[in-house]
C-alpha cells in the first residue's frame, strides 16, 4: 500500500511540474508575439461617452474590434441604437492621445451603422480606443482601452 501511494505521489508530482513548464512556455510565447507587434481585442461602445476610453457604466451601444498586425491598427467599428447622422472615427491611444481618423460613416433611422480603417500606429504603443463622432449631434461614444 505504501509503494502505490509513494508512486501515485510521484505521478501527481510530475504531472504538476508538466503542466507548470507548459503553462510558462504558453505565457512566454503569447508575451513574444504581443511584442511582435501582433494582437487582437473587442471592446464595447459606450452610447455618449466622452471619458477618453474609461468604461463609465453608460448604454452600450456596439462594439469595436482591434487587429494589430506590425506597425499597422485596423478597427472595425459596428453600433446599433447610436443616434442617426454623420459620424467620423476617430482613433485614440489609451492616454487620450489623437492618433488619426479613419473615415466617415453614415448611422441610419434605426441607429445601425458600421466602419472599418486601417492607420500607422507606429510609436503609438499598443493600447487604443475607437471614438465614433457624430457630427450631426456634436456627441461622441468611445469603446473602452484595449491593449493588442
Amino acid at each position: 500500500m505504501r509503494r502505490q501511494l509513494a508512486t501515485s505521489r510521484r505521478r501527481w508530482v510530475l504531472g504538476t511540474f508538466v503542466v507548470a513548464i507548459l503553462a510558462l512556455a504558453v505565457g512566454a510565447s503569447q508575451g513574444l508575439a504581443g511584442a511582435s507587434g501582433e494582437g487582437s481585442a473587442t471592446a464595447p461602445i459606450e452610447y455618449h461617452s466622452g471619458s477618453c476610453g474609461d468604461d463609465v457604466g453608460k448604454k452600450v451601444i456596439g462594439t469595436a474590434q482591434f487587429t494589430l498586425k506590425g506597425s499597422t491598427l485596423t478597427v472595425r467599428v459596428k453600433v446599433h441604437g447610436a443616434d442617426p447622422g454623420k459620424y467620423e472615427l476617430d482613433i485614440h491611444t489609451g492616454e487620450c492621445g489623437f492618433v488619426g481618423t479613419l473615415g466617415g460613416f453614415k448611422v441610419d433611422a434605426s441607429g445601425e451603422g458600421s466602419k472599418v480603417g486601417s492607420v500607422d500606429v507606429s510609436g503609438e504603443g499598443n493600447m487604443f480606443f475607437a471614438a465614433p463622432y457624430n457630427a450631426t449631434t456634436g456627441y461622441y461614444a468611445e469603446s473602452d482601452v484595449v491593449k493588442v
